[in-house]
């Protein structure tokens, strides 16, 4: 097929899209998909790749009442929009790999370690049991692997590890079906929402940890 023609087509379908034609969506798929395919398996890993490539139909598909030809043939604008799918993925798994040294990213004293009966002022002894309470309420709101991650850490510190250790991640990503970073990842953002929610709760002040 000359250019000229291509250009024809490519406006066709366009128009068939921004009507909601999903035929017109298979036939993009078939004329432009694997040069897309092609372009994201020779920069990025297969599983980048294809992710970006789920994502890219998606997008094209949502998108396609948005489509301006007159700034970039049809082509070309799937394989832009594959190329931002790709570049979000690859940074997003970088970050997530980043997320061991984010986990640390403030002091955690998880309140459920606290022994309240050694404490001899009530008043002390009752905000403890306040302040249990209030975790174990955060806690039990967590996705499960969130809670379990959590549980699994504050089993771990009421034993004899160091006050800012952690339960092992190879155990616990065996236990989950999971890798490490997932872990490190979910860690931090379950130590997040139990930072903001004791926040909102009042249990955190400024400078107190």
């Amino acid at each position: 097929m000359d250019e000229s023609s291509q250009v024809q087509q490519d406006a066709g379908l366009a128009l068939r899209m921004m009507e909601g034609d999903e035929d017109a969506l298979r036939e993009l798929i078939r004329v432009h998909g694997p040069r897309v395919k092609g372009n994201l398996h020779a920069s990025y890993s297969p599983d980048v790749a294809d992710e970006a490539w789920t994502d890219a139909v998606r997008k094209v598909w949502e998108n396609a009442i948005g489509y301006e030809e007159s700034k970039a043939p049809l082509g070309n604008w799937f394989l832009a929009i594959a190329r931002n799918c790709a570049i979000s993925i690859h940074r997003g798994r970088q970050r997530r790999d980043n997320a061991e040294e984010l986990a640390d990213d403030y002091p955690y004293r998880p309140p459920l370690t606290e022994d309240e009966e050694d404490v001899p002022d009530k008043k002390e002894r009752a905000r403890r049991r306040k302040r249990k309470a209030a975790v174990r309420e955060i806690l039990d709101s967590m996705t499960e692997r969130q809670r379990i991650v959590m549980e699994a850490d504050l089993a771990y510190l009421s034993g004899d590890a160091p006050h800012d250790a952690v339960a092992p991640a190879e155990d616990l990503a065996s236990q989950l079906n999971t890798t490490k970073n997932n872990i490190y990842k979910i860690r931090h953002d379950a130590r997040a929402k139990l930072r903001k929610e004791m926040e909102r709760r009042s249990f955190y002040k400024e400078g107190q940890s």
